[in-house]
């Protein structure tokens, strides 16, 4: 991860420290973030081991892919920093369930992990989780 607070900029690829929950064949399910130096976030949920599938990942889970028709549906969008605070949304579209889904994240930087509020526009339940980098992004 890097992360220049002067600036105002983050740069990584971030998965939920502990899983989410566990697909029936037991694979986990994470969360990943990635932040881009000039302000893009990607934001997406799959059930796979990723530290050891990052490769594989890595060919959609980028600005590249998530700018096309053709994606995956990534979750895009834009984050501000503010001394140790972040704050950003996104925005994903589901082709196969034909469903838009928008989420706005709030949290705070704790050393090398983030501790981010999610909650869906217009429902009160918010959802916390600790990010941690992802080891395999950072080679």
């Amino acid at each position: 991860m890097i992360l220049n607070k002067a600036a105002g900029h983050l740069e990584g690829v971030f998965r939920t420290s502990e899983p989410l929950g566990h697909a029936a064949d037991g694979t986990p399910c994470h969360i990943l973030l990635r932040f881009h130096e000039d302000g893009l976030v990607l934001h997406e949920s799959l059930c796979k081991d990723v530290e050891a599938n990052w490769e594989e990942i890595e060919k959609w889970f980028n600005r590249d892919a998530a700018a096309t028709d053709e994606g995956f549906g990534v979750g895009v969008g834009t984050y501000k920093i503010k001394g140790s605070q972040v704050d950003f949304s996104t925005v994903g579209y589901d082709r196969e369930c034909q469903l838009r889904t928008e989420l706005e994240h709030s949290g705070i930087i704790e050393g090398d992990c983030l501790r981010i509020k999610t909650k869906l526009v217009d429902d009160p339940q918010v959802f916390e989780h600790v990010f941690v980098p992802l080891r395999a992004a950072q080679n």
